[in-house]
């Protein structure tokens, strides 16, 4: 058999989003020529995934306006940042 390993230490979670915040980061901001060191880097901006609903999901961290309901947009993710 071979042994159980338990650890007292909480694991983090994979983040499914990681790679698409990453590259949004360097595609709508550092290539825009965005340098200032207060903007965030892919592993800690902002989890836009988390404040954009259900079936948008996958669309948090594309470069355009995001539905919010009643015919009315969300302000480009890149402003959020």
């Amino acid at each position: 058999m071979n042994p159980v390993s338990y650890s007292s230490e909480p694991q983090p979670e994979p983040d499914p989003y990681g790679s698409l915040r990453s590259k949004m980061v360097y595609e709508q901001i550092e290539r825009r020529g965005v340098v200032d060191s207060a903007c965030p880097s892919g592993d800690n901006g902002c989890a836009t995934h988390l404040f954009v609903a259900g079936a948008i999901t996958p669309q948090a961290y594309s470069d355009g306006p995001l539905p919010i309901g009643l015919g009315r947009l969300s302000p480009s993710p890149i402003l959020w940042h």
